[in-house]
């Protein structure tokens, strides 16, 4: 840098080809004088010098130097290397350095280079404090933007390992007892909650977690959001007169609240199931009007937009000859009985292919070497064998089945349109439903989806609480096996051992 600074620019590069003859520095002295004692000569040597290169001190490497600094003027749209306004450029390096912490001007030695490590007690400190700060930060925003009580909880036991001593009076264990009741793992809520009560009781956080309705900051009064997640219940498990009975009175003695946007979207699915599309259009303008911010806005639009078109739709699919699956109707994979789906409405197609099990499309989305067959006598895990996604709905309508099936539906064609993710219904119990999503070339590449699809399913069903459904990744034998002894807890545990702390 300071040889170019000395260079400012008089003594341009002179391209003549007679630069370019060699020169006999010894020729033309008739006086027999050594060339460094004959002062004409060198005079005129250093003049021809300071022509072709500049003002230069004396210093090494110089010209390979200049060939460096010739390559970025290039790189930086100057024309035959030649800075237009060097002094601009100058400054501007000289802001850009200080911004950067000087690092062009950094000396190139080790004192140097290693004076910003944090080699010792107080630089060790400074950074620790950096980084549990930042996993702090990560863990909250897991938890409460993307509300992926799994990660946050993943986090927060991560940051409890690297720093067991910075607890920042409870605050940590607060967020993984809260996360582990979102999560309903009773046992590892109640053991923070017990540090809580024990080692902070007095702080802020340890009297939160005495109060749980607290911890929702969105959550005002424990009363109405006890009654509204009642009503809530009722509606996703098709108890509509008894739902819409319930919330009439909580709206005229609570008003709008947190539940509203929610509760008046399942509504109107309900609405439009028995075909009463003029509430349906009433409590969709309700949303889109009174609620701007609710995520639901956009939802609610298109679902009304739809609406309007409702008889066209289906004067077309009439002339398609749509007719109804059977009950009875099975699904085959791998020429094994899947599931049995709810009555769904469908297009009459042309009947698909099944294709013999060696070659049926499976999405192919790792190539890792995976484990060998674990088992724990009930399950047996086979990571390399084709595995699905399966989603768990708990006491869940089949209006609201459907509907989730449609919404993750237009999320695989507009995110894994090339990938013909396949999406079915299936049952579990009486109580539980199931939507499986198929299929996947091992249990790595399902598990890449199933991270995926979990994080996205809040925006993509927000009108459905966390609480009443939850993912897995299963084979086929396994999905057979589940579904026939209900022992999810069993599977889980398997699972964790090959994917620990995922599921």
């Amino acid at each position: 840098l300071k040889e170019e600074e000395n260079n400012n620019g008089s003594s341009p590069i002179s391209f003549n080809s007679n630069n370019n003859q060699p020169i006999d520095l010894f020729g033309g002295n008739t006086k027999g004088e050594w060339y460094f004692y004959n002062a004409a000569l060198k005079s005129k040597g250093a003049n021809d010098f300071k022509t072709k290169w500049g003002d230069r001190t004396n210093n090494d490497n110089w010209r390979r130097k200049s060939s460096v600094n010739k390559i970025q003027a290039n790189t930086t749209g100057d024309i035959d290397g030649v800075t237009k306004d060097s002094k601009a450029d100058k400054n501007t390096d000289k802001k850009d350095n200080n911004t950067t912490g000087n690092i062009q001007n950094t000396e190139l030695s080790y004192g140097a280079l290693a004076k910003d490590l944090p080699l010792t007690p107080e630089k060790i400190g400074n950074s620790n404090d950096l980084i549990s700060g930042n996993l702090l930060a990560l863990a909250k925003i897991y938890q409460d933007d993307l509300e992926d009580f799994q990660m946050a909880a993943v986090t927060y036991e991560e940051y409890l390992k690297r720093f067991p001593d910075k607890l920042i009076d409870g605050e940590v264990y607060l967020g993984l007892y809260y996360c582990y009741t979102k999560l309903g793992n009773p046992g590892r809520a109640a053991y923070y909650k017990n540090l809580l009560s024990t080692k902070f009781a007095d702080t802020k956080f340890g009297k939160m977690a005495l109060n749980p309705a607290s911890l929702n900051l969105r959550t005002k009064d424990p009363l109405v959001t006890k009654k509204y997640e009642d009503i809530y219940d009722l509606f996703i498990e098709g108890k509509f007169t008894e739902a819409l009975a319930a919330k009439k009175i909580a709206d005229s003695v609570f008003g709008n609240n947190y539940w509203t946007p929610q509760l008046l979207y399942i509504e109107a699915v309900y609405y439009i199931k028995d075909r009463k599309d003029s509430l349906a259009v009433i409590v969709l303008n309700n949303i889109i009007n009174g609620y701007p911010k609710s995520p639901l806005k956009e939802k609610a639009s298109n679902l009304k937009e739809v609406l309007s078109r409702r008889k066209a739709i289906e004067d077309y699919l009439t002339s398609l000859q749509v007719t109804r699956v059977g009950d009875d109707k099975q699904v085959i994979v791998n020429d094994k009985v899947v599931s049995k789906p709810q009555p769904v409405t469908a297009i009459t197609v042309p009947p698909k292919t099944i294709l013999p099990p060696a070659v049926i499309p499976i999405i192919k989305d790792s190539v890792k070497k995976l484990s060998p067959l674990i088992t724990n006598g009930t399950f047996t895990l086979n990571p390399s064998a084709p595995h699905f996604v399966i989603m768990i709905m708990d006491k869940v309508d089949q209006v609201y089945v459907t509907e989730s099936k449609n919404a993750f539906t237009r999320y695989n064609r507009e995110n894994y349109g090339s990938q013909n993710i396949e999406l079915s219904k299936d049952v579990l119990d009486a109580n539980r439903n199931l939507l499986v999503f198929s299929s996947f070339a091992n249990s790595d590449a399902a598990v890449i989806y199933y991270d995926k699809l979990r994080r996205a399913a809040p925006t993509e069903i927000s009108w459905l609480s966390p609480a009443k459904y939850s993912f897995l990744v299963i084979s086929a034998d396994n999905l057979q096996v589940l579904k026939a002894n209900k022992n999810i807890s069993a599977y889980k545990t398997l699972l964790n051992t090959q994917y620990p702390g995922r599921f």
